[in-house]
C-alpha cells in the first residue's frame, strides 16, 4: 500500500520507525519528510526553500493511499495540514490515538485507530517491540 505519515516534526525519529518498518512490511512510502533537507531549522530556511518543501511533502500526500497520522500530540501542526488535504482529496486516513475529538475524525475515508500498535498490526507491520 502506498503511505503518507503525518506527526509533528519534534517525533520525526518515531514517524522515521515507523516508516521503516511500514517498507519492511512491503509497503510504499510516497514521501519520507522525516529525511528530506528541510530538517533544518524552519528558521534556516529561505521563503523559497519553505515553499518547496511544502510542496514536496503535499506531493506525498497526493500519492498516497492511506494518510497515517499519528495524532497522539496536541503539537502536530504542519501534520494537521496534510491530514486535511489529504481529507479533501478523499484519501483514506487514519487518525490512530488522536489527543482530542475533532469533527474532522469523523468525515468520510477516515478512520480512528486507537493506538500505534494496532495500526501496525492492521498493515502487517512488526510490533513496537520489534516482534
Amino acid at each position: 500500500m502506498e503511505l503518507y505519515v503525518a506527526t509533528k516534526f519534534g517525533a520525526r525519529a518515531r514517524a522515521q520507525r515507523f516508516i521503516d518498518d511500514a517498507i519492511e512490511a512491503g509497503h510504499y512510502i510516497t514521501w519520507d519528510w522525516t529525511r528530506a533537507a528541510e530538517n533544518a531549522i524552519d528558521d534556516d530556511l529561505t521563503i523559497a526553500q519553505c515553499a518547496f518543501h511544502a510542496r514536496r511533502d503535499l506531493r506525498g500526500v497526493h500519492d498516497a493511499e492511506l494518510i497515517v497520522f499519528l495524532a497522539d500530540d496536541p503539537e502536530f501542526c504542519g501534520a494537521l495540514i496534510e491530514f486535511g488535504y489529504g481529507v479533501a482529496l478523499g484519501r483514506r486516513a487514519w487518525v490512530v490515538n488522536p489527543w482530542r475529538k475533532s469533527i474532522f475524525w469523523y468525515t468520510e475515508h477516515v478512520s480512528i485507530i486507537d493506538d500505534e500498535h494496532t495500526a501496525r498490526g492492521l498493515l502487517g507491520m512488526k510490533s513496537l517491540n520489534g516482534c
